[in-house]
């Protein structure tokens, strides 16, 4: 993210909230396949890229 000059607000519509992408991006919660598939199609990357 840093490197792409992404904030963390950026990545709301992949989450859906400020407390999840926190959670996420912290370690505390871990990445359900859907947001998985969802960070894919947000960074054009393949599913696998998140394993």
């Amino acid at each position: 993210m840093e490197h792409g000059g992404l904030a963390r607000a950026d990545l709301l519509p992949v989450f859906g909230s400020r407390s999840v992408v926190s959670s996420v991006l912290n370690g505390k919660r871990d990445l359900s396949k859907t947001r998985i598939r969802g960070l894919a199609k947000f960074f054009n990357l393949s599913p696998a890229a998140f394993f």
